[in-house]
């Protein structure tokens, strides 16, 4: 398994293109109230077309937070985002300007159409079928007809190894099952990035690999990825880049296979003696 992990790593294409760039991003929780909580604390990052860049932390230190400030499901309080030439930040704007509410809502749909999300949990729909599930972004976003929907969302789920349980319903899969369906789900939508919030975490060990082995592959194709993980292998063979976050700011940031193996900050140490 190292050494075909390593072959992989290596074969992936190379680029020096900033596709996401994020600039003193700052988030809190209940702002402004007695009980607020800074939970990011001025993160900057560029991520380059086609890396994959891991981010390692204990619970509690923005990890995720960090994920969701970057497809904007939370939406960071200050600081800038910038994808695909085009700056976000966070601008109030008058209740009273509806057009302008309205135009804005579209284009963060159309931001997080280009930035999937997989979940620590599958967030599937029960009473639709897995070929629906996969569909569903297709028909409600992309506008596209069930039947030119349906065909790639059977591309995808082959794709993740699942097209024979097309018509099968969540409850009938595993969890590792479900993830895939989820990962599948994701890339329908043919997002430049691809970002994986734990996503093996709610799995039992047996069921971990195919999930992994769906993102090795992504990996390998060329496919821009952010992973919050605690899966040190991947971190180490999948890896391009490795944050160590802690208290909502960056204290390492460096090769993946160095930071995992021979991290520099004694913090950055002590978090990867724990769970090594």
């Amino acid at each position: 398994m190292e050494s075909s992990l390593a072959y992989i790593s290596e074969a992936k294409p190379k680029c020096e293109e900033t596709i996401l760039t994020l600039k003193g991003i700052n988030k809190w929780f209940n702002r402004h109230l007695q009980n607020e909580v800074h939970i990011l604390k001025g993160v900057s990052i560029e991520l380059k077309r086609a890396e994959v860049l891991v981010l390692l932390g204990p619970s509690g230190s923005g990890k995720s937070t960090l994920l969701r400030c970057m497809n904007l499901i939370a939406p960071p309080d200050t600081g800038t985002l910038e994808f695909e030439g085009r700056e976000w930040a966070n601008h109030k704007s008058s209740w009273f300007d509806v057009p302008g509410k309205f135009a804005q809502e579209k284009r963060v749909t159309e931001l997080r159409s280009k930035i999937g999300m997989v979940f620590q949990q599958f967030n599937l729909f029960p009473h639709k079928s897995v070929v629906q599930n996969v569909m569903s972004g297709l028909i409600s976003v992309k506008h596209m007809s069930k039947s030119e929907a349906r065909k790639l969302a059977l591309y995808e789920l082959d794709r993740v190894g699942l097209a024979h349980k097309a018509d099968s319903r969540p409850s009938e899969l595993s969890g590792g099952q479900k993830q895939r369906v989820a990962i599948a789900r994701s890339l329908a939508m043919k997002p430049q990035i691809m970002l994986f919030d734990e996503p093996t975490s709610a799995l039992d060990p047996e069921l971990r690999e195919g999930v992994l082995e769906a993102m090795k592959q992504l990996a390998s194709e060329g496919m821009t990825m952010v992973v919050v993980t605690h899966e040190m292998a991947f971190a180490r063979e999948v890896g391009d880049r490795a944050i160590f976050m802690d208290q909502g700011q960056i204290v390492e940031m460096g090769e993946a296979r160095k930071l995992v193996t021979q991290p520099d900050n004694p913090r950055t140490k002590a978090f990867l003696g724990s769970i090594l």
